[in-house]
């Protein structure tokens, strides 16, 4: 069972407050005026947010509902094209995902994002706790056991584009470990806990906040406050619910570069790019 908070987080009146921000700058001046100090934890977002495809077509919480619709359906019909099926409906997002990511990762379109990596590497000068997070897979539903490839592959890409992480009292022991989430009823019935290389989490879709709640126990850091720089608004909201009820201030930034970079292209050329692009990908068999 988890531990409870009481005994690392310190009292304080809880403010939450997610503010809109479309570029570096505005976050810049809702960051500084929040005031993070070393009783803060700094969180950063991996997709859209500390890494920025430079190709729209990887913009994904860009796209409108047709084009989801069709990059959904292009997936369905590349995996029948090859006579793969999928057994379970519950794990279409699983072989999305991994499908989707292989591309991302082949194509090289990821780039870093100069003025986050910036503020990041001014947090980690001030010694001021800092962590990466992505809701990302690790874990084979079939198998049941876990890959912590794609932590492993963000840690390592984050560090060559110039990020750091900090932690009070030290998490580097060059080895990539599981967060056990006790309490947390996953989504998915075999897929495995959190993946946690140095402070780089991968969460296999389980809340953030429910992955830091235990990372938090497990590190025994005191914590007044918590700064989320995310594109999601959903991870956002349910940030500031979970610092409510632990009575710890909360600035989340709702990030939306991202969805600036749209695919301006017609259906039909959006449904050709996403083909030719699962045509060179090899799905789990």
């Amino acid at each position: 069972m988890l531990v409870a908070l009481a005994g690392f987080m310190i009292s304080t009146p809880a403010i939450a407050e997610i503010v809109e921000c479309e570029g570096v700058s505005e976050v810049v001046q809702h960051a500084s005026r929040f005031g993070a100090d070393k009783e803060t934890l700094v969180i950063f977002d991996i997709n859209s947010v500390s890494i920025i495809p430079s190709d729209p077509l990887f913009h994904f919480p860009a796209y409108t509902d047709k084009q989801k619709a069709i990059y959904n359906q292009c997936f369905i019909e590349s995996l029948a094209d090859r006579g793969l099926f999928l057994r379970d409906p519950g794990e279409d997002n699983y072989y999305i995902y991994l499908a989707v990511w292989k591309l991302i990762k082949k194509s090289g379109t990821r780039c870093v994002n100069e003025g986050i990596s910036a503020l990041n590497r001014d947090f980690c000068k001030k010694k001021i706790p800092t962590i990466f997070i992505s809701e990302s897979f690790d874990g084979r539903p079939l198998s049941g056991k876990g890959d912590p490839e794609i932590a492993r592959w963000f840690w390592k890409n984050l560090k060559k584009k110039g990020y750091q992480t900090h932690i009070p009292g030290g998490t580097k022991d060059g080895s990539t470990r599981y967060l056990e989430i006790l309490e947390e009823k996953l989504p998915y019935e075999n897929l495995m806990p959190c993946v946690v290389d140095e402070a780089v989490f991968s969460t296999n879709r389980i809340k953030k906040s429910v992955c830091v709640k235990a990372f938090l126990n497990e590190k025994k850091l005191k914590i007044r406050r918590v700064l989320l720089i995310d594109d999601s608004r959903e991870a956002l909201e349910d940030f500031a619910k979970f610092c409510d009820q632990e009575k710890i201030g909360f600035l989340g930034i709702h990030y939306t570069e991202g969805l600036l970079h749209t695919y301006t292209l017609s259906n039909g050329k959006f449904r050709s790019a996403w083909m030719a692009l699962f045509q060179n990908i090899r799905f789990p068999e």
